[in-house]
């Protein structure tokens, strides 16, 4: 064992003695500050559908728009969705038996009109994202993005899944369009998304091949300010304060 100039041997016993004390605090600490850094990165979702029939989101704050303000046609530039963002590649149709909430003349569709994709880019980030998913089809396929990361992908298999399948003779509720009784062999729903964990949307893609359609009405969503979920408050809290215990602890030795 070496001496430290001008110390003498005691600092080195010291040290030789505490080292493994003080490895153990510095993983403990590394660890708590790497668990509360990770709920700031971890995305993730949470997907509910409103009872059978409703046409629009029930939750408190949001922003709504419908497509009644436009004519049925279709745009590859930009189109303006209200206070909800702009869309590219959007077509818009005629209110009948596979789309238009109750009262309206048009609704959004993407697929058989000829256009594969319309992106809806938020006007701010969203925390919430809500719409009536009409006629569903397996080849329906939403996609929700917080930057370039897709966050959360949704079919219409998955709506199938958890909501039931349709056809000749079925009593499923979600079967059927509730404006006009028609369509009855396709699933029609309110699909509400949250971010969970903090997760936030920039923007939404509606795909489908162009022999069905991706039919949707009544978007929804909330735009919330910029403040952590209480869990990563917690989790950061914890690590503050474990640093400062160490701190405390250290000048007292």
């Amino acid at each position: 064992m070496g001496l430290l100039p001008g110390l003498g041997l005691w600092p080195t016993l010291y040290i030789a003695r505490h080292a493994e004390k003080l490895m153990k605090s510095t993983v403990f600490l590394s660890t708590l500050l790497l668990f509360g850094l990770a709920q700031f990165s971890l995305a993730s979702t949470q997907v509910s559908y409103s009872a059978a029939g409703v046409q629009n989101s029930a939750i408190a704050d949001t922003t709504e728009f419908n497509f009644n303000s436009l004519p049925a046609s279709y745009t590859a530039s930009t189109a303006n969705a209200g206070g909800i963002g702009q869309f590219s590649g959007l077509a818009v149709e005629n209110a009948g038996p596979f789309g238009g909430a109750a009262g309206h003349s048009t609704y959004g569709v993407v697929g058989y009109p000829g256009n594969g994709n319309a992106t809806l880019t938020f006007s701010g980030p969203a925390s919430y994202f809500g719409f009536w998913w009409s006629a569903v089809d397996a080849q329906n396929t939403l996609t929700l993005y917080s930057g370039d990361s897709a966050v959360l992908t949704l079919t219409g298999s998955d709506l199938m899944n958890a909501l039931g399948s349709c056809g000749a003779g079925s009593t499923n509720a979600y079967c059927g369009n509730p404006v006009n009784g028609e369509d009855g062999r396709e699933l029609f729903s309110y699909v509400n998304i949250f971010g969970t964990n903090g997760t936030q949307f920039s923007s939404a893609s509606f795909s489908n091949g162009t022999s069905t359609g991706f039919e949707f009405d009544n978007l929804a969503y909330i735009d919330p300010p910029a403040v952590p979920e209480p869990a990563t408050w917690s989790c950061l809290a914890l690590g503050l304060s474990a640093l400062a215990f160490l701190k405390f602890r250290n000048s007292r030795a």
